[in-house]
């Protein structure tokens, strides 16, 4: 009797797919010193599977200097709890006694990183400065589908001088996105169904202590050409709360098919709580253009302008036939 030939076939590869946290920050690239701010952390999940993930939270870490006052989903405080302070000199983080803090208070298992677990949460990496602040925000749900539209976390904060932020120093804002429970059910079984942690991912925001715009006051930007129709244009500066800033001078050079009607510039100092010494030492030619290097200048000399938004510039000119 024959014996039978056992055949075997090789399985399709299969992938095993994960929910994957993942966060993202949006924040202005400047802003003024000593005044608010606001930043979001979004979260989503995306997983190339349909996996759903547990228990979602953001790590969130800023540097010092910049002063968080709450966090918001849509309209409603969020649970943001200040975990701990970078201490750069030990280099760990502490909490408010100064004491070290060991592991993630996210972690389903209580124990944080030891020799013997490898299911603990890891904590975010190392801080810049020394009074860099972690925070851990609880989001609002008990999971997180792949196809669930990502959530913003609105922060309020602002660059504070008196922490330690500097006019022209950018400050590091880091977020990390994070599963407790896992991606396998819904309970707290660290053993076998692993926390998922995200990657870390940083943005920047520098302080500032001025800004100055320019703009042209005609009916939707666009004038016709001619003395009978002037055109109003403005500079103006706008000057960080509780700051004042010194030896300011402004120059601005009209293009030459700009005519400029005489005695029109004017100063408007309304909007600000201080200007001393400001001095218009150059105006144009009234009633012609000039080309370079004879381009008609506008300046003011140096002067001393204080919190607020002030007009300076307030010229007319008409744009040549």
């Amino acid at each position: 009797m024959g014996k039978n030939r056992l055949i075997l076939e090789r399985l399709e590869e299969r992938i095993l797919l994960a929910a994957d946290p993942v966060a993202a920050i949006e924040v202005a690239d400047t802003n003024f010193i000593n005044e608010d701010i606001n930043f979001t952390v979004s979260f989503d999940n995306e997983s190339a599977g349909t996996d759903v993930g547990y228990q979602p939270h953001v790590d969130v870490v800023v540097e010092k200097g910049i002063k968080v006052s709450g966090a918001k989903y849509l309209t409603s405080d969020v649970t943001l709890t200040e975990v701990a302070v970078w201490d750069d000199l030990d280099s760990r983080w502490e909490d408010g006694s100064g004491a070290e803090v060991v592991g993630h208070p996210q972690d389903p298992t209580g124990e944080g990183e030891n020799a013997n677990n490898t299911v603990g949460f890891i904590q975010p990496s190392d801080g810049n400065t020394t009074g860099d602040i972690w925070y851990s925000v609880q989001l609002p749900f008990g999971s997180f589908a792949h196809d669930q539209p990502k959530v913003a976390i609105d922060f309020t904060a602002k660059l504070d001088s008196s922490e330690g932020a500097v006019v022209g120093t950018p400050l590091g804002i880091k977020a990390m996105g994070n599963f407790a429970f896992g991606d396998a059910d819904a309970l707290n079984n660290p053993a076998t169904d692993a926390p998922v942690q995200g990657s870390e991912i940083t943005d920047t925001i520098t302080p500032t202590v001025w800004t100055i715009d320019k703009s042209i006051v005609a009916p939707e930007s666009e004038t016709a050409t001619g003395p009978s129709f002037p055109r109003t244009w403005k500079i103006e500066i706008d000057i960080a709360d509780g700051e004042t800033v010194t030896d300011i001078d402004i120059t601005d050079v009209m293009p030459n098919n700009l005519v400029y009607v005489n005695n029109s510039i004017a100063i408007d100092i309304s909007g600000a709580e201080s200007v001393t010494g400001q001095t218009i030492s150059q105006t144009p030619t009234a009633g012609q253009v000039n080309n370079a290097p004879d381009n008609q200048q506008f300046r003011i000399s140096t002067f001393t302008l204080g919190i607020g938004r002030s007009g300076f510039l307030l010229n007319k000119a008409s744009l040549s036939s």
